[in-house]
């Protein structure tokens, strides 16, 4: 944290409070005809979706597609949760 900025516990606490009301795979997998097994997301039986969290998004993802992300951007990122749809 910066000294003097804003955030802290109470920031925290509020991210983790908000985060388990919205988890983006709960969320699915409560939707008629929606199916969460681990990453993958299913409709009707169907691949639309794979949830990738953290370093899976480089290992998973960018990886096997031959993406070089230091090519696109500085620095790596790791979302807590990033999701491919498939169209």
């Amino acid at each position: 944290m910066i000294k003097g900025g804003k955030g802290g516990p109470k920031t925290a606490h509020s991210g983790l409070r908000f985060e388990s009301r919205v988890a983006m795979k709960s969320l699915l997998a409560s939707l008629s005809g929606y199916n969460v097994e681990g990453d993958i997301v299913y409709f009707k039986s169907e691949k639309v979706a794979e949830f990738f969290g953290k370093n899976k998004l480089y290992s998973n993802l960018l990886k096997p597609n031959n993406i070089d992300y230091s090519d696109i951007i500085s620095k790596k990122l790791l979302p807590d949760e990033a999701i491919q749809w498939y169209v």
